[in-house]
């Protein structure tokens, strides 16, 4: 019986991740995580990881289907069908073996786009991205970033203002800014907007320190902030795959400053965000925007589009029609 393999380096739950989680919800797939023992040294993580995916290629059988990422856009076997799924591609890295690594990881899947049966990425942008470099169109699925809409909806006030009190945030407009990394635009986003009379805060992944409030949250906890949040002001320098950030602040209501680069564009030019590459003008465009801080019932209708049905239903079509 020909089997549907999700092929992982290890189970996350950040960017990428989510999304590959919910492949690996998905009816008649099985996921394989390549990494299970190097938990520290990174060569032998990468050693693990490329022998693992060679045993599984000797081991393919006849009609079988891998679903792959860019790191594992290698050791194709003619028995399977092959689904690469791409989520974006801007090597930001600082360490030069690392940034050397995601260049020749993108070098490679160009180089071995023709052994991929179907390739599957998460917005317009990148689409057009492959179709410039000569990939039928016929071949590229663009299936978007899946959103579980209800978990989204709104808390009791009473609930937020709890909220608000344990985090000992004040009465001043949140303005909610992301991840603190600098890839992300953070530092910028700090000094164009320290000068303001408002709150800024931040929560997950923490690579630099500045001086505004940030919180490990659960999951429930951190929709609580969006929802509490007044803005959300997302700069990212990096071309993006979509922007799981903006699109959960839109569903909770919470209207966004973005950068557009990537795939986020897509999004922000579809919810009629605004659309920001400038530091120098983001205090203004904050300032005018705290004034009536809502998004639109078009606006969160056009998000509340991309729920799990209409993921699952793309993803079937693909992997059973």
């Amino acid at each position: 019986m020909s089997k549907i393999t999700h092929l992982v380096a290890t189970k996350g739950r950040y960017g990428g991740g989510i999304y590959g989680a919910y492949i690996s919800d998905l009816k008649g797939v099985d996921t394989l995580a390549l990494i299970k023992y190097a938990k520290k040294n990174k060569i032998l993580k990468l050693l693990e990881y490329y022998f693992n995916l060679y045993y599984y290629m000797r081991n393919a059988k006849d009609g079988d289907t891998s679903i792959r990422n860019i790191d594992s856009s290698l050791f194709f076997s003619k028995k399977e069908k092959s689904i690469l799924v791409f989520h974006h591609y801007h090597p930001t890295a600082k360490n030069k073996l690392l940034l050397g690594y995601q260049k020749w990881a993108y070098r490679n899947l160009v180089k071995n786009l023709d052994k991929i049966d179907i390739l599957v990425v998460v917005s317009r942008y990148w689409q057009e991205h492959f179709e410039s470099l000569g990939v039928d169109k016929s071949k590229i699925h663009t299936i978007y970033n899946p959103f579980e809409v209800e978990k989204y909806a709104p808390k009791p006030k009473e609930e937020i203002e709890n909220f608000r009190k344990r985090l000992n945030l004040s009465d001043k407009p949140i303005v909610y800014i992301g991840n603190l990394q600098e890839e992300k635009g953070a530092i910028g986003v700090y000094h164009a907007l320290k000068h303001l009379d408002i709150e800024m805060v931040a929560s997950g992944i923490a690579h630099i320190d500045l001086p505004v409030k940030h919180f490990e949250l659960s999951f429930g906890e951190y929709i609580m902030l969006l929802q509490l949040s007044s803005l959300s002001v997302l700069m990212s320098q990096i071309k993006e795959g979509w922007n799981r950030v903006a699109h959960e602040s839109l569903l909770c209501r919470t209207p966004v400053i973005g950068t557009g680069y990537g795939g986020m564009g897509e999004l922000l030019e579809g919810s009629n965000q605004t659309i920001c590459r400038d530091f120098s003008k983001l205090p203004q465009l904050v300032e005018e925007k705290l004034k009536n801080p809502k998004v639109s019932e078009e606006s969160y209708n056009y998000v509340a589009l991309f729920d799990t049905n209409r993921f699952n239903k793309a993803w079937e079509e693909i992997l059973y029609e």
